[in-house]
């Protein structure tokens, strides 16, 4: 819905004020993303147990310094899509492994 909001705004004088369509819809997917991620965390804290710390500091680790290099080249599209790809290419992955794996010890255990 917000993405068929942005094009609507666009041609408005308040179009000029949002970001172009593509980076503005990667942010969203960053959301959907960054949800997906913490619905498993909060599933796996019902276990009083919090495995996808290190995983997400890791993702930040990576995120900070390739952002930064992008910001300078490709201003907020370059931020935008090295977020994205960190996570689609790295936390989502590592995140889904974690919490398959703990998922199974738990149940197994309780």
């Amino acid at each position: 819905m917000l993405c068929l909001a942005h094009q609507v705004l666009e041609p408005t004088k308040y179009g000029q004020r949002l970001l172009p369509f593509w980076p503005f819809a990667g942010l969203m997917l960053i959301g959907l993303v960054t949800h997906l991620i913490g619905t498993l965390a909060a599933q796996l804290r019902a276990f009083l147990k919090e495995p996808l710390v290190w995983v997400m500091i890791t993702g930040a680790i990576m995120i900070v310094p390739l952002a930064m290099f992008a910001a300078k080249s490709y201003a907020a599209a370059g931020v935008i899509s090295v977020i994205l790809l960190v996570q689609l290419i790295f936390i989502l992955p590592a995140s889904s492994l974690v919490w398959w794996r703990c998922q199974r010890e738990l149940r197994i255990q309780g």
